[in-house]
């Protein structure tokens, strides 16, 4: 997917240089006009110094930008059916749609490459799946901070350089952050004084502390609060979230939601999740 790597060159130049300026602003507007101003503001803000070669390949990057949109509706509409049954490439594809179509809404672009970012790093929990949502994020500023970060620090544990890179970038500019451990967020019934200590530890990769926080919600019927949280905890690979995340969407009006919960039931079933299963085969008799 071509795209993402025009991504991790804007990331491997703000490794790179350290000088702001408004120079740098306006001469990237001049050059690439067409690319969203937050990202070139992004890149005025954090690079400082570009040379010719940066230039000519981001030139090249936008001049080809078109072949990623999709422009067919119903070929649109099947790619988003196959993301959703955990297919990596359609996925890749719709990421790279929503990166560059014009001809919508700018609000509605980013809310939609948002929703599949989120899908992308579920379908696709590689290292490299990891640090493509952190780079995009980061680039669009989407998101809560510390979820991008755990992404971000999830891919390096794993030893992508360009993560490492980005680790020890963030660290210069005193950003802290460490992986949660599940076993400082026992699986308990909350009061309201610890949600937020949950909430803290769910974003930074507990999933008890995901499920604790999913129950808790349901309690006081906060339906959509706990289906977040529930999600949250099946990414960061809780086999009840998973199955509770499942059976949510499943209840949902919306086909795609059904879509995707077979998709959260199978994970958990290779997981091992006894209860997936048994859900599973219920299905298949109806």
């Amino acid at each position: 997917m071509k795209k993402i790597y025009f991504f991790f060159c804007l990331l491997n130049m703000c490794l790179l240089f350290s000088q702001n300026t408004d120079d740098v602003f306006r001469y990237l507007k001049e050059k690439l006009g067409n690319i969203d101003d937050d990202i070139l503001r992004y890149l005025a803000e954090e690079v400082g110094n570009i040379d010719d070669d940066d230039i000519i390949y981001l030139e090249e990057r936008e001049r080809n930008s078109n072949c990623f949109v999709i422009k067919d509706n119903m070929e649109l509409f099947e790619k988003e059916k196959l993301a959703l049954q955990g297919d990596l490439r359609a996925v890749d594809a719709l990421v790279d749609h929503y990166g560059y179509i014009q001809n919508i809404n700018n609000e509605l672009r980013i809310s939609k490459l948002n929703y599949w970012l989120e899908i992308l790093v579920e379908n696709n929990t590689t290292p490299r799946g990891q640090y493509i949502y952190y780079t995009i994020k980061e680039c669009y500023n989407l998101g809560n901070l510390k979820r991008g970060l755990f992404w971000l620090y999830m891919s390096a544990a794993r030893g992508v350089e360009l993560a490492l890179s980005s680790v020890e970038y963030s660290r210069k500019k005193q950003i802290v952050f460490t992986m949660a451990n599940n076993s400082d967020y026992p699986i308990e019934k909350l009061k309201e004084e610890q949600v937020f200590f949950y909430e803290d530890g769910a974003l930074r990769g507990s999933g008890t502390a995901a499920y604790s926080l999913g129950k808790y919600y349901e309690g006081i019927n906060k339906k959509n609060k706990a289906s977040y949280w529930y999600r949250i905890g099946a990414q960061n690979g809780n086999n009840d979230c998973m199955l509770k995340y499942a059976k949510m969407l499943r209840n949902s009006e919306s086909e795609f939601d059904k879509l995707r919960s077979s998709f959260w039931i199978k994970k958990a079933v290779n997981n091992g999740n006894t209860e997936a299963k048994k859900t599973t085969k219920r299905n298949r008799r109806k």
